[in-house]
């Protein structure tokens, strides 16, 4: 366990706390620990072993982790790492979707309803997280107050940072059953729901509760008869093997979402994360759907290998506010160019646009696939 506390390992770059069993050896450490047999054991540039990054038990320390000394009430809170116990529910109907949905974050400055078949909104627009109560009490409010057409097809994104992403777990098993029961009325056609960060700088116990929690969620969603998809985020190979047999084993899951921004989507780890994703679809034993939010260009490696893809597209409402206006430059990329507009006119042509030459990628590039 040496290296608790260490001050030289604040500031280590990424790249260096990279899991990466081809270039590097797995710490000798690993296989004294009882947690090798969910964890497989990490090998990166920095060597030595996840402890390292622990503080060694300080009081007040928020991290799951064997040295916390609330780390039985830690894990009794999910009733431990393994993903078996997680309740089962029955498979909720949902529609097939496929396309772009474009993320609206408010409906500032705009006039006029986006006109796209699929939106995307954020969890926390729609649940005011200390309350843990809706912030609309229909359907039309919520498409008033986004501007979205009304018979549009709503998806509701939890993919965010850390601090929006902890106080939906804060809320409690309770609470969050009522609010999941007054959410069928916003007629919701899928959810990503929150996605309980892993990190590469903390004990990996850390890790296993944050993947105990995603499950967790999901079947609570699940439960309530709101279509949810699953994050299966990994770290290891093993973490990939965990979660195939968990899907492989509940056909309730049908949709998986995956994120390929700050983690997975860098370069280096890109091909990792798509793997996985194949792996998934391939031993899953039915067909599956997928959501992607993040990195456009993983769709052509993803497409060929599950039934239904929607990519959460996040680049248009927000160039938009910065008056940017995308520009095709051949049938596969984009470039954004600022244009000038006066801060009170309206932006909603210039948001339309930008919605339609960020699906018309979108599909040229699973269409690039089949």
């Amino acid at each position: 366990m040496e290296g608790f506390g260490s001050s030289n390992l604040k500031h280590l770059s990424v790249s260096k706390l990279t899991h990466d069993p081809v270039k590097w050896q797995k710490s000798l450490f690993c296989n004294s620990c009882p947690d090798l047999g969910r964890c497989g054991g990490i090998a990166t540039q920095l060597g030595g072993h996840c402890y390292m990054h622990c503080c060694g038990g300080k009081a007040g320390c928020q991290t799951v982790c064997r040295q916390n000394p609330d780390f039985v009430a830690q894990t009794r809170e999910i009733a431990g790492f393994d993903l078996d116990n997680v309740p089962r529910a029955k498979p909720v109907s949902q529609l097939s979707l496929s396309g772009t949905a474009p993320l609206l974050v408010h409906g500032k400055v705009r006039e006029t309803p986006v006109a796209s078949d699929i939106v995307a909104v954020k969890l926390r627009e729609i649940v005011h997280m200390n309350s843990g109560r809706l912030r609309y009490s229909d359907r039309e409010e919520l498409a008033a107050a986004l501007k979205f057409i009304p018979d549009a097809n709503v998806v509701v994104t939890g993919i965010e940072q850390d601090k929006w992403v902890e106080p939906w777990w804060s809320l409690g098993r309770e609470k969050r059953g009522a609010l999941l029961r007054e959410f069928t009325k916003l007629n919701i056609v899928l959810v990503t729901p929150p996605n309980f960060s892993l990190f590469c700088d903390q004990p990996r116990p850390s890790d296993f509760s944050a993947m105990k929690r995603i499950a967790l969620v999901q079947a609570e969603f699940l439960d309530a008869g709101i279509p949810c998809a699953l994050h299966p985020h990994i770290i290891t190979e093993t973490d990939s093997s965990r979660w195939t047999d968990f899907v492989a084993a509940r056909p309730e899951i049908q949709t998986i979402a995956y994120e390929f921004t700050t983690g997975a989507g860098r370069r280096s780890l890109r091909s990792q994360h798509i793997d996985h994703l194949i792996r998934l679809a391939r031993t899953a034993g039915r067909p599956l759907d997928l959501v992607v939010r993040g990195d456009q260009k993983v769709l052509s490696d993803l497409a060929p290998h599950y039934r239904d893809v929607l990519y959460v597209d996040t680049n248009a409402f927000m160039k938009t506010m910065h008056r940017e206006f995308a520009i095709r430059t051949s049938n596969w990329d984009l470039r954004w160019k600022s244009v000038t507009t006066p801060d009170d006119i309206s932006v909603d042509s210039l948001l339309q646009h930008n919605v339609v030459e960020v699906s018309a990628r979108s599909r040229l590039l699973v269409a690039g696939a089949m």
